[in-house]
């Protein structure tokens, strides 16, 4: 078994200067890591410093986008790409499809579709789904055409 980690700012201490040690993740045995790169139109505030540091560390490293519902597939995207057109890592891309907060709209396989096609046409390379199984079973398989379906999962 290869052990990696997944990273974004919600593990960094706000009250200290003090950031991610990826030295410290790779003497402990990861291999690899997912950095989160962006959330609907917006890049994690830690990205760069986590993206350069995983790589200084010898991580291989693979970027994530949370995908959000209020925001065409296609644009969150290209925001993703664009942030990683000069190094996009080592590993596939990844779509984040969870459940929004309470009180948002759930989500649309359009959407998702819409995002993994354009990160594959600007990549060449097949992304990632992240999700749990029940949120797949819930709101991705059952929702999809069974080429979808086929396809990504």
């Amino acid at each position: 078994m290869v052990q990696g980690i997944d990273v974004s700012h919600w593990q960094d201490d706000k009250s200290t200067p003090q950031k991610m040690d990826f030295k410290k993740a790779y003497a402990k045995g990861a291999h690899f890591v997912f950095i989160k790169v962006s959330e609907r139109g917006f890049i994690d505030m830690d990205f760069e410093y986590n993206w350069k540091a995983a790589k200084d560390a010898g991580l291989l490293r693979g970027g994530y986008h949370f995908l959000r519902w209020d925001l065409s597939g296609l644009l969150q995207a290209r925001i993703f790409c664009d942030v990683l057109q000069d190094d996009p890592g080592e590993l596939p891309a990844v779509a984040d499809f969870e459940a929004p907060n309470q009180g948002s709209i759930y989500p649309s396989n359009a959407l998702l579709e819409q995002f993994l096609i354009e990160v594959e046409n600007k990549t060449r390379r097949k992304p990632i789904i992240y999700t749990s199984p029940t949120f797949w079973n819930t709101h991705g398989r059952n929702k999809v055409t069974k080429q979808f379906d086929n396809k990504w999962a």
